[in-house]
């Protein structure tokens, strides 16, 4: 049951993931640089967050009992880290 409910996590993250990628994808600058600041910050703050949350979701995997071939689960985890990774770093280059 906790490998389901674990896939289904995975799903919601992916999820998070392409709305922030469609967000920036579509992101246009307008004339209120503050309001563009805010909206960035905001997209940045839900990419680090999702980050986190993968990070648990990674350890929650590494954490289940022995219950067969968890590697596609995992590496499915670790595909989800990247793109938040990216979205990440396309947020705020600066680092």
């Amino acid at each position: 049951m906790l490998l389901v409910f674990l896939n289904r996590q995975q799903g919601t993250y992916k999820s998070k993931i392409v709305k922030c990628s469609n967000f920036l994808n579509a992101f246009q600058l307008s004339e209120d640089e503050n309001a563009d600041f805010i909206k960035l910050n905001n997209k940045l703050s839900t990419v680090k967050e999702i980050i986190k949350e993968i990070n648990q979701l990674k350890q929650s995997y590494h954490d289940l009992p022995e219950q067969g071939d968890l590697n596609d689960a995992l590496e499915i985890t670790m595909d989800l880290e990247e793109e938040a990774q990216h979205l990440d770093q396309s947020e705020n280059p600066a680092q």
